[in-house]
């Protein structure tokens, strides 16, 4: 165990400069560090100075495979990243779905969709394989290139070393998160799980999710039509625009400044406190929110 690095890690927790969270995921990410053997070496690298995005080999997915199931936080989809999750979801789809799971750190992340492609596309510093259940992501941090000289904290140094990355997606596939990242976009994954801590996050024509948030601003586009989901976001200020098309029995609670909700909505509640409810549409999907935020805005399309 690198004693040194553990103690940096330790005196930024204990002088509030990082959070416990924070904290540790870092602790995850140095004992992974340390444990990785020739194996991870031997999985796909793909780099952002290869002049094209060749698509990953990979053979077919076996019949009768269930998805991973989503970590309970981004501690333990840091230290379980190798291994198979067994937490529950709250996602619920009406056929099955090939999961991308993207765990680590990196700079900014910016994954879409595209249906031109059989296979996912990745760039920046990142590893791929595939296995029983669909595919894992990796993107370990160099935290011997996170030196005092890049400046800022040490989560801040850490994003720098580990770099962008790049995530291009089959449009039937599903993503899990397990990461923190600078800033953050996911455009046009239809289904969305796990857990993202970063700067700003935008999610953009979703329909189902099931997300855990610790990010500065939250922005999400979505268009729930079916199954259940939910949202829990710590953070700046949070945006949930429903799209035309939604339709979606909403409910939750927020704990903000000004809570913005659509018409025909209705809430209860304390000052900073507040419950809501509401139906989109002919409301065949549920969504629960639990949201902690500086203004929550909670608007909907004619649906």
């Amino acid at each position: 165990m690198n004693d040194s690095e553990r103690k940096r890690v330790q005196a930024l927790l204990n002088s509030g400069r990082i959070s416990e969270d924070e904290a540790e995921v870092l602790f995850a990410a140095l004992n992974e560090s340390e444990t990785q053997g020739p194996d991870d070496a031997a999985r796909l690298q793909v780099t952002p100075q290869e002049a094209s995005e060749p698509e990953i080999p990979v053979p077919p997915t076996p019949s009768g495979v269930q998805p991973p199931l989503p970590p309970s936080a981004l501690a333990q989809a840091a230290r379980r990243s190798h291994q198979s999750p067994h937490s529950s979801s709250a996602v619920s789809t009406e056929t099955p779905v090939t999961w991308v799971k993207l765990v680590g750190f990196c700079g900014d992340l910016d994954v879409r969709s595209d249906p031109s492609l059989s296979n996912p596309v990745v760039t920046g510093h990142a590893t791929v394989e595939r296995n029983d259940t669909g595919y894992l992501i990796r993107t370990p941090p160099d935290i011997k290139g996170a030196d005092k000289g890049a400046g800022g904290n040490w989560l801040t140094r850490l994003h720098k070393a580990a770099g962008d990355v790049s995530v291009r997606l089959p449009a039937e596939m599903g993503l899990e998160l397990g990461i923190a990242a600078g800033d953050g976009e996911v455009r046009g994954v239809k289904t969305l799980r796990g857990t993202f801590t970063g700067g700003d996050l935008d999610v953009l024509e979703a329909e189902t999710v099931d997300l855990t948030v610790t990010a500065g601003d939250v922005t999400l586009k979505l268009r729930p039509r079916a199954g259940e989901g939910r949202l829990k976001a710590t953070s700046g200020d949070v945006d949930v625009i429903f799209l035309a098309g939604s339709s979606a029995v909403i409910t939750g609670s927020a704990t903000c400044g000004d809570l913005d909700l659509p018409p025909g909505f209705t809430r209860s509640g304390g000052f900073a406190t507040h419950k809501f409810e509401g139906t989109l549409g002919a409301g065949e999907a549920r969504l629960e929110l639990r949201l902690t935020a500086g203004d929550v805005d909670i608007r909907a399309e004619d649906v």
